[in-house]
């Protein structure tokens, strides 16, 4: 090393800010912790070791132990059991001892010996030996729990035996159980005979299986068994495999029994009835399960599993079959047969119906196309629920499955995408009880439309519209063209009567095959009323456009020539659904009907002419005391009226009809304004009948009779009067009834109250609200039970429901009934209810007052005659067509009280009057178009009457 020339020594500096000292501690650390952990892995390698080799030496020694007692027992009784007698299998023997000790499922030898044991145990018990004689003699008391232990381990190995065979085995598992010489069977039929019920170990035994998994390992015995071997027909008798566990099932849910409760995983319920096809693979075992009591029991122990159902239930078969759509395959498959008993009680079914829509809920929403699964759940489903329907309160059905289950959107999804893919499944295939020749919409149209139509009457408006439950808009429209198409299939193009019945042939699940008339007709009303129904909705706020309804076929002329003639399938279809027709056709249909009616009613009472004087300034009693002593074949005849007017004057003027319609009009004003006390209006300006009219007038339902009457007189003879009726009172003559969703109609703020109930997240038995409604006419308060002892019962989170409809139905229906009754009556003397089935609120309202859009003056022209020089092409015709095309909708509506055909007059200076006695318009020859509208306007906003003329 070379000097630099500088003698001092410099200092070193650490820029890391750390100490030699430092760093040599932290390494020091390091390796010390690294130490540690070598040692202590050390030590677990050497403890790892050690417990290995204790487990080898333990089953080394065991096997040892094993052949060495193996081959004593077979110096002692014979490799082939030859030196057993019956004293062997009893507790001082070393015969069962030695056997279950070194038995080994995986050893043919051992198999060969179980074999000759079970072949023993069995004929000894054929020939009316006693099988607790055998294995535990006279002094069973004292021996018993070594027999029970001995029992237990005998019958746990049969069942290990034939799991651990299952695939060498498997054709011979639904074998008879008289063919002994299969060992399968052999085997089953000595765990049957180990815990029939008559042994006082029974129960114990029973216990032990349950908690050694018997279930997991019947589940492989019955998943293993080939296709072949379920197709073959050895069905007459009940094989040893479901005898085992028809006893089993039995002792748990029939008998008093006092088994441990087991795990849900390894259960019944989690094991079998997510097998796949289960009750195709075990026909017999499905009778047993299906017994009123025991399959009430397994089904209460899914719905104690179900919130944890995905973790409970296997799901070692395929992701195609998840468990839990196979449990609800298999309850509903079983659900059928038990519908089909007489002896059912409604419980059963109720249970049944309660796990099944809870299982619906954990369905996913399947967006793929439809598969054997799915489709067996939904026919399965369907099946069960078209019988139902038929057995339980259908009320009660139908609010369970809207309110506590995703049946519609589920169902809605099947149906959509079957519809998407022009592909529907033959659910024959998968539902025995469904004859072969149905379509395959048919079955779960018929179960989803009453269910969603139920559900449309629970539902409210912000539901509907804003939250899109339980169906999108979009998806409305879709459902709309889907339930159309079916309907018109249903009503026109499959042949309305059934073909002559055919012997019904037993299947061997023992099902009843669904009559497919019965599916037919419930598929037809439920279509009809479910799409009357979204029309209601679509009339309310439009989610489609209203020609969605109508069916192309339904638009043609011959088609309503046809329903014209009567007795068609056309005119059936008016009947049950008429929507399907356009408003137009349906309206020349109806006043076809009228004009046949009249001429009946004229050609019968050609010479009776009833003409009444009807006062002016006491018009609605006169009318009141005159007309409604006429009969209903009167009423439907001409009636005259000649007017009376303050001075006791007869007015001038011949009724030819003209006469008659100004009475109407004047009458309906009278009789249905307000302030005469029989009607109300709605914030709206719509009127309906008013609950305390008993307070105003004595004879008020009797005036309710002749005003119903007098409406249907209109009606009847075609004339327009300006009611602007109430939608909920509209329905009355529908004999349709009132709910919830037609409430805003009659009061908005009460329906905003229930609607803050039914959404209310709090307690609201705090609200003390009681099942009580204030009812306050005329200043007078009175208090009234919705149901019977309701000042009693507290609305609470769970009535609040049926609260709130109780109070809809009080407002709606209750308290107008006698009023709408009566009135109802009176309008049906004239107008059928057949008749005015043709058309929903909305069109009868048109019927009733016409339509709010502007007057066609094209279609009045080309039905306009002329005379006294007049012709269509005459100048001045011209100018006034165009004059009254200018008018705006009021003013149109004025001249229309004026006549139609027209006559000449002479003086241009003379207003244009009005003959409405006989329809006519008497038109001087005006000069200019200015003058001609000047006069016109002047004229229908005059109001001279009939004297003018």
């Amino acid at each position: 090393m070379f000097f630099s020339g500088d003698p001092t020594a410099r200092k070193r500096v650490d820029l890391g800010g750390r100490s030699n000292k430092e760093r040599d501690r932290q390494a020091l650390l390091d390796k010390t912790r690294e130490d540690r952990r070598r040692r202590l892995g050390l030590r677990l390698q050497n403890s790892s070791a050690t417990k290995i080799q204790k487990c080898f030496r333990g089953k080394r020694d065991l096997e040892l132990a094993r052949a060495e007692v193996r081959g004593n027992f077979c110096s002692t009784f014979g490799e082939h059991c030859q030196r057993v007698d019956l004293n062997s299998f009893g507790a001082n023997s070393d015969f069962l001892r030695q056997f279950l000790f070194f038995f080994n499922a995986k050893r043919d030898s051992d198999i060969a010996i179980l074999s000759q044991v079970c072949n023993l145990l069995l004929e000894y018990v054929k020939h009316g030996g006693d099988a607790l004689s055998l294995f535990g003699g006279i002094n069973y008391s004292s021996v018993e729990s070594l027999v029970v232990h001995r029992v237990k381990k005998l019958a746990l190995i049969c069942v290990q035996t034939v799991h651990q065979k299952r695939h060498d085995w498997g054709s011979q598992l639904l074998m008879p159980s008289e063919r002994t010489e299969n060992p399968s069977a052999l085997l089953l039929e000595t765990v049957a005979c180990l815990i029939n019920p008559k042994l006082p170990w029974n129960c114990k035994v029973v216990a032990y299986l349950q908690q050694r998994k018997i279930y997991c390992l019947f589940r492989g015995i019955i998943v293993s068994i080939p296709q072949a071997a379920r197709n073959l027909q050895h069905h007459n008798s009940t094989s040893a495999l479901e005898q085992v566990l028809m006893l089993i099932a039995s002792h748990i849910g029939h008998d008093p029994c006092f088994c441990p409760v087991v795990d849900p995983r390894w259960s019944f319920s989690s094991q079998l009835l997510s097998i796949p096809f289960l009750w195709h693979r075990l026909p017999h075992f499905k009778k047993v399960f299906s017994a009123n009591g025991l399959s009430k029991y397994y089904i209460h122990q899914i719905a104690c599993f179900l919130p944890s159902c995905a973790d409970v239930l296997p799901n070692d078969i395929s992701s195609n079959h998840p468990g839990y759509a196979c449990v609800l395959a298999n309850v509903l498959e079983a659900a059928t047969w038990i519908l089909s008993e007489p002896k059912l009680a409604s419980e059963t079914a109720a249970d049944i119906i309660a796990v099944c829509t809870s299982l619906l809920d954990a369905l996913p929403t399947i967006t793929s196309p439809t598969g054997n699964v799915e489709v067996e759940a939904v026919g399965s489903i369907c099946a069960f629920l078209h019988v139902t329907f038929d057995t339980l309160p259908a009320e009660r059905i139908m609010t369970g499955l809207a309110y506590r289950t995703e049946i519609v959107p589920a169902l809605w999804n099947f149906i959509k995408r079957c519809n998407e893919n022009q592909s529907w499944p033959q659910f024959s295939k998968f539902v025995p009880s469904l004859p072969a020749d149905s379509v395959g919409w048919l079955l779960p149209v018929s179960v989803f439309c009453p269910i969603y139509k139920h559900m449309l009457k629970i539902i409210d408006n912000g539901e509907f519209y804003e939250q899109e439950k339980p169906l999108s808009l979009k998806d409305l429209k879709s459902l709309v063209f889907i339930l159309k198409k079916a309907l018109w299939e249903l009503l026109w193009v499959i042949p309305a009567h059934a073909p002559p019945a055919k012997k019904v042939v037993p299947n061997p699940s023992g099902l009843k095959k669904l009559s497919i008339e019965n599916v037919k007709i419930r598929a037809r009303i439920g279509l009809s009323e479910l799409l009357a129904q979204l029309q209601d909705w679509n009339n309310r706020l439009p989610f489609t456009s209203s020609n969605d309804f109508y069916s192309q076929q339904a638009t043609s002329e011959n088609f309503v020539s046809q329903a014209i003639l009567g007795n068609t399938r056309a005119s059936e279809i008016i009947k049950l659904a008429p929507f399907l027709a356009p408003f137009t056709s349906r309206v020349k249909i109806f006043t076809s009907q009228l004009a046949n009616s009249r001429q009946s009613t004229t050609s019968h009472s050609a010479l009776t002419r009833h003409r009444f004087k009807i006062r002016r300034n006491r018009l609605l009693e006169d009318a009141f005391d005159q007309l409604s002593m006429l009969s209903e074949e009167d009423l439907k005849g001409p009636i005259r009226v000649v007017f009376v007017n303050e001075h006791g004057v007869e007015e001038a003027g011949i009724d030819g009809g003209g006469i008659f319609k100004d009475f109407m009009e004047n009458i309906t004003r009278a009789a249905f304004d307000v302030q005469y006390g029989l009607f109300k209006e709605t914030a709206d300006h719509l009127l309906y009948p008013n609950p305390g009219s008993g307070l105003v007038h004595e004879q008020h339902l009797q005036y309710f009779h002749f005003l119903g009457s007098l409406l249907g007189k209109a009606i009847y003879e075609g004339i327009l009067v300006d009611l602007p009726f109430a939608t909920f009172f509209l329905s009355k003559l529908k004999h349709k009834y009132n709910f919830l969703n037609d409430l805003p109609s009659l009061d908005p703020e009460l329906y905003r109250h229930l609607l803050f109930l039914k959404h209310y997240n709090g307690d609201i038995s705090q609200l003390e609200l009681y099942f009580v409604i204030v009812n306050n006419e005329y200043g007078e308060q009175s208090e009234e039970e919705l149901l019977p002892g309701g000042r009693d019962i507290r609305v609470t989170n769970e009535n609040v429901i049926t609260y709130i409809h109780l109070v809809a139905n009080h407002r709606l229906n209750y308290q107008i009934r006698p009023q709408s009754t009566h009135f109802l009556r009176g309008f049906q003397q004239l107008i059928p209810n057949e008749w005015i089935n043709m058309f929903n609120e909305h069109e009868i309202q048109v019927l009733i007052s016409g339509s709010l859009e502007s007057l066609d003056i094209d279609d009045l022209r080309a039905n306009t005659n002329y005379s006294g020089g007049y012709h269509p092409d005459h100048e001045l015709i011209d100018i006034f067509w165009e004059v009254l095309k200018s008018f705006n909708s009021e003013n149109q509506k004025k001249f229309l009280k004026a006549g139609v055909p027209g006559m000449e007059e002479e003086d241009e200076e003379r207003l244009p009057t009005s003959a409405t006695c006989m329809n006519l318009l008497k038109l001087p020859p005006y000069r200019t178009k200015e003058r001609l509208e000047r006069k016109l306007l002047y004229a229908i906003n005059s109001e001279a009457g009939f004297d003018l003329s």
